[in-house]
């Protein structure tokens, strides 16, 4: 709790208020409140992710005009699903640059703080008079001159953001605005350090009123330990320093065209200074640290004036030399000596954002396509980050090509910091699909016939597709292995006997992880689905993967693996000859290569049917069905010649299947027992996996009394056995619906699924569906895990049988 409330268990509507989140209005608060209103016009910007456009305050006022009592957010008991305090959480506290230094040995009493009152225009199109907010924390800073309240702080020191620890490194600074902040605290230290190495700031600012705390660089300057340049973006002239005595000068404002940092830095020799302070000192160099701070358009043109200030000491075309540049800044990166401290800007939200469709994200995870993710509807390009990310680029490259929203929110969220980094990476959001609801009475093979929707058909495709982008970002990643450093005095491309051994391993726990499991069941289910909702029931995948399975080419790329790894053992203990060698590595390198096809191959397959359903939407079975049968009819192909490609590496090394034996694992399929099935439900009971699947079809509710008698039959085939097991409940084809009448219907089937099962896991469609779940499961007091990745929820599900 925040200072002076720590013993309270009550609060006045006032001082909670005080302490909660009113602006802007998160898709949490918003969900929370459509749920209790209903309004269409807040549904919409869910749907769009503009919800942040709005303050509490004109939300309501907004909802109360279309019908809505806002008042009884606060006048029902707080029992209530929709009290304020169940929908309202707690402000997040903001983070601020000290711009004061210590003296030395000083026991601070205050702290000074350079905040930007940030002032903006609603820019609602359907007011003529704009209306100004203001920021909510800058304002309260901004207007407590004389408050005598105590606030709650916290100090914090961030690692990443801090003077160099030998005094003598030279530092480079560049600011934009009240980026300066913890400049000036940089500025005051180094001033009380001796033998201090050069500093040199570049400023930019509106205008000369927006020059503050020029006292303090005085010093700096008249000492010559500190460089300076500021360019004003408002105004026609630049101030210049002159000393007049060895610890005091004066600044004079000389006549010169308004301009940018970017400018600056390509100003004279400023961009040849700039490289030669940051380079090894091996190099000539003097090895200088280098920080940005600033609002996120204001570091975003630094990356790119810094990569091609840098660009003019490299050779080659015009492409080569950018990315050498690149290179060069994310290895001072790498080496710590590049920090960053960014802050969000004002966004407009009436601006059109380029929509970008999940298969052209998915190409995106490789060092020639770049490197796309997704995260919360939204795409980011990080290729320029990657090498940047201080956790590694690996971590990031998991989730190249990828919806990451989970794995950031795991890691991430709250950090305001983060997310204001991560908007200068921004060049989308996702497009969304409308199926218009259309859907198809489907036989599948061992179920009853059910309703599917079309829209359950394309997430079916993107699941799949999602998790073979997975498997080839693991494959590149392992397979990177080979062109890396992993000993001192070795070059990258050097194949050592422990890379082989690596590269061998890689191999074998593609043919038994990954290349297993895609030639199974996921293929065959997506088939049974897709032909089923088309042309009908056909069991041709299942045929033709198990005929390909079974003959003896299946062999061989097992087998291949053990006859690589018994010559590595000869070529180790100098049993293998030179011309051997030379054979053992080019069979290594077309294994690399093959395993990587057989995935790209895939990949392009199911790129090319989700693909179809982007262009039709919801007419995407009348006009694309049979090209997405020929799509999936190509897969059995690229196993069948992936096999003979193995065939051929093993004859080259001098294998023989009948000095190889090996084992290979019959295709296996989940066949889903049925216990129940009607309009609304169908409930399964996958024996292999341990997990039961309670499915919600695409019909609309017809009544409350109609959905309530259709729960109690489920109920009553939930069993005593079943607390052994965890649950998936599918409900990405449910209609949406979440009025407080449906969600109290529905509260007798949830708590009977949290009691009865071990492990209760929600899929979802959309990220509002997981914020309504999460809501629902914090007001009935349930552990639910809702997510809208299936495979993460059929893990999280039947993890107590993977433990058994």
């Amino acid at each position: 709790l925040r200072y002076g409330h720590e013993a309270t268990t009550a609060l006045n509507l006032r001082t909670f208020l005080k302490f909660a989140k009113l602006r802007p209005v998160s898709l949490r608060i918003a969900e929370a409140l459509h749920a209790f209103s209903q309004n269409k016009c807040l549904a919409d910007a869910i749907k769009k992710q503009n919800t942040t456009r709005w303050q509490l305050s004109d939300l309501l006022a907004q909802l109360k005009l279309e019908g809505a009592d806002p008042k009884v957010l606060w006048q029902s008991s707080f029992q209530e699903p929709f009290h304020i305090a169940r929908i309202l959480p707690p402000e997040q506290f903001r983070m601020y640059s000290i711009s004061s230094g210590l003296e030395n040995g000083e026991i601070p009493s205050e702290i000074h703080l350079t905040v930007g009152r940030l002032r903006y225009q609603e820019d609602e199109e359907s007011q003529d008079v704009f209306r100004e907010r203001l920021g909510t924390a800058s304002n309260f800073l901004a207007t407590g001159h004389g408050r005598m309240a105590p606030v709650s702080i916290i100090i914090d020191h961030p690692p990443r953001f801090s003077l160099p620890l030998d005094p003598k490194v030279p530092i480079i600074m560049i600011g934009g605005g009240t980026g300066f902040a913890p400049f000036r605290s940089f500025i005051a230290s180094r001033m009380q350090q001796r033998e201090a190495g050069p500093s040199w700031l570049l400023l930019s600012l509106r205008d000369r009123d927006h020059f503050y705390y020029q006292e303090d660089l005085i010093p700096g300057l008249a000492s010559r330990s500190l460089d300076l340049d500021v360019v004003f973006s408002r105004e026609d002239s630049r101030p210049v320093f002159t000393r007049t005595t060895s610890n005091y000068g004066r600044f004079d404002y000389v006549p010169s065209l308004r301009s940018h940092i970017q400018d600056l830095l390509l100003e004279g020799d400023k961009g040849e200074r700039l490289w030669k302070l940051l380079q090894k000192k091996e190099d000539g160099g003097e090895e200088a640290y280098l920080y940005i701070c600033g609002r996120t358009r204001f570091a975003k043109s630094i990356h790119d004036a810094l990569k091609k200030t840098f660009a003019q000491f490299f050779s080659g075309t015009t492409a080569e030399r950018e990315k050498a540049a690149h290179r060069s800044l994310a290895k001072i990166a790498a080496e710590g000596r590049f920090m960053q401290e960014i802050f969000t800007h004002a966004r407009s939200w009436n601006a059109e954002r380029p929509t970008i469709d999940i298969s052209d994200v998915v190409m995106h995870n490789s060092e020639e396509s770049g490197y796309w993710m997704i995260i919360d509807g939204v795409v980011y390009d990080f290729s320029d980050f990657m090498e940047m990310h201080p956790g590694g680029r690996g971590i990031l490259h998991h989730y190249c090509g990828l919806d990451a929203t989970q794995g950031f929110a795991k890691v991430h969220q709250g950090h305001t910091e983060i997310e204001a980094m991560r908007d200068m990476y921004e060049i989308g959001v996702v497009r969304h699909l409308d199926f218009k609801g259309v859907s198809r009475m489907v036989e599948l093979p061992g179920a009853m016939s059910s309703v599917v929707a079309v829209s359950a058909l394309y997430r079916k495709w993107v699941g799949i597709l999602y998790l073979v982008v997975e498997m080839e970002n693991a494959l590149r990643l392992d397979q990177g292995l080979q062109n890396s450093v992993t000993t001192r005095g070795e070059m990258a491309s050097d194949r050592t006997c422990y890379k082989l051994q690596r590269s061998i391993e890689t191999h074998q726990r593609f043919i038994t992880s990954y290349a297993s499991e895609l030639g199974g069941r996921p293929f065959i289910d997506l088939w049974d689905l897709t032909r089923g909702m088309s042309t009908g029931k056909s069991h041709w995948m299942k045929d033709v993967m198990g005929a390909i399975h079974d003959v003896p080419n299946a062999k061989f790329p097992m087998a291949l693996g053990i006859k690589m790894s018994s010559l590595l053992d000869e070529w180790v203990n100098g049993r293998l000859s030179e011309g051997d060698k030379e054979i053992f590595l080019h069979a290594c390198e077309k294994v690399e290569a093959a395993d990587l096809l057989l995935l790209e191959q895939v990949k392009d397959s199911l790129r090319k049917g989700v693909k179809i359903f982007e262009e039709n939407e919801s007419h995407t079975l009348e006009k694309g069905a049979w090209r997405m049968i020929a799509e999936l009819q190509r897969i059995p192909v690229a196993f069948e010649t992936y096999y003979h490609e193995m065939q051929s590496v093993f004859k080259m090394i001098g294998g023989r299947l009948e000095d190889t034996p090996c084992d290979v694992s019959p295709i296996s399929r989940d066949e889903a027992e049925v216990h129940y099935s009607d309009n609304y439900w169908s409930f399964e009971v996958h024996h292999d996996k341990g997990i039961c699947y309670l499915r919600r079809t695409p019909v609309a509710v017809v009544s409350i009394e109609d959905i309530m008698e259709s729960n109690e039959k489920i109920i009553a085939f939930l069993r005593e056995l079943h607390k052994e097991k965890g649950i998936v409940v599918d409900m990405r084809e449910a209609p949406q619906r979440n009025d407080a009448e449906f969600e109290n219907a529905m509260m007798h089937l949830r708590m009977v699924l949290s009691e009865t099962f071990a492990r209760v896991t929600v899929l979802l469609e959309t990220s509002t569906g997981i914020l309504q779940v999460n809501r629902i499961g914090r007001n009935d007091g349930c552990e639910i895990f809702a997510t809208t990745n299936e495979y993460a929820a059929i893990k999280f599900a039947g993890s107590l049988h993977e433990m058994g």
